[in-house]
């Protein structure tokens, strides 16, 4: 037995197919829900207080001082590349499974449709 779909919701993409008695589930694409459209940072500005044009306004925030970094800001004990690597976060959840014929995918209740 072999074939295959692909599933198409409103937030995934994901594509099953079935090879030599091997049913493989992958999400192919995750979309991301947009909410509504929010104030432009420089609408923001205007709203607390900013008077003046947006190209301006770019101006100011591009020739403002220099700040310290954050890796200043940390507080960190290393070097630049010791902090750097410490913000690595652990590698996401394989989203790939293997399964055999006659398995229950349970698509809902893994969050992949």
């Amino acid at each position: 037995m072999s074939g295959s779909i692909t599933v198409t919701t409103s937030t995934r993409v994901v594509h099953v197919s079935v090879a030599s008695n091997v049913c493989t589930v992958e999400v192919v694409q995750a979309h991301r829900s947009l909410g509504p459209q929010g104030l432009s940072a420089y609408m923001v500005a205007v709203k607390n207080g900013y008077v003046g044009t947006e190209s301006e306004w770019l101006e100011s925030i591009m020739q403002g001082p220099e700040g310290k970094s954050a890796y200043e800001l940390s507080g960190f004990e290393g070097t630049l590349s010791e902090w750097l690597q410490s913000l690595k976060g652990e590698d996401g959840p394989d989203l790939t499974a293997e399964l055999d014929i006659g398995d229950t995918v349970a698509l809902f209740e893994n969050n992949l449709l």
